[in-house]
C-alpha cells in the first residue's frame, strides 16, 4: 500500500514494482508523478497520448492499449 502524507509525498520506496496507470487527467497526472518519484516502473495509458509526454520524460512508458497495461503489470 502507498500512503500519502498531507504534502502528497511518497512515502514508500516503489523501486522494482510494476504499476499501470490509466488515465492522466486532472487528478491522475499527478498521482503517476508521485508514483514515478517513488521510483515505480510505470506504464500510463490515456485517451490522449499527449498528456503522457511529462512522464515519459520521467521514465514512464507509454502503453498502446489498456490490454498493454494489464500484460505488463502481470508480468511482474
Amino acid at each position: 500500500v502507498l500512503r500519502f502524507n498531507v504534502g502528497m509525498t511518497a512515502q514508500r520506496n516503489l523501486a522494482g514494482q510494476k504499476i499501470g496507470y490509466i488515465g492522466l487527467g486532472n487528478m491522475g497526472l499527478p498521482g503517476a508523478r508521485h508514483l514515478l518519484a517513488a521510483g515505480a516502473d510505470l506504464i500510463v495509458w490515456n485517451r490522449t497520448k499527449d498528456k503522457a509526454t511529462g512522464l515519459i520524460g520521467q521514465g514512464a512508458r507509454l502503453a498502446g492499449s489498456l490490454h498493454e497495461v494489464a500484460e505488463f503489470v502481470e508480468d511482474g
